[in-house]
């Protein structure tokens, strides 16, 4: 087996994009993935794109990044995420209301 990490990760980020589409969609199986990864390893050395062409951390982010997406389409960390969020913007709300009352006090003459 011809291993090459940089036709891995572009086959993971492939995967990546179609989890997006849907989760089954997403899962390649090992017949759909060895179809894709001996012509793209070949069309790799055409163009002398080396196994050692991506530096290690960007494959170790991409690798993450398909392993986020998968996770956020589960209906767990879908809930969790949403709360997250909506904690995140009810603080800014917060702190943007207090900015603005401030201001508006600071124009109101005391009495």
């Amino acid at each position: 087996l011809d291993e090459n990490t940089t036709a891995a990760t572009i086959i993971g980020i492939i995967q990546t994009g179609l989890i997006l589409i849907g989760e089954e969609e997403g899962v390649l199986s090992p017949v759909e993935i060895e179809l894709v990864r001996k012509p793209l390893v070949r069309v790799l050395k055409k163009y002398n794109i080396g196994d050692n062409v991506m530096p290690a951390e960007i494959d170790l982010a991409l690798a993450m990044l398909g392993l986020i997406v998968a996770r956020l389409k589960k209906p767990k960390t879908a809930t969790a995420v949403a709360k997250f969020k909506a904690w995140v913007v009810n603080q800014w709300a917060r702190m943007q209301g207090r900015r603005l009352a401030s201001q508006v006090r600071a124009h109101v003459p005391s009495q």
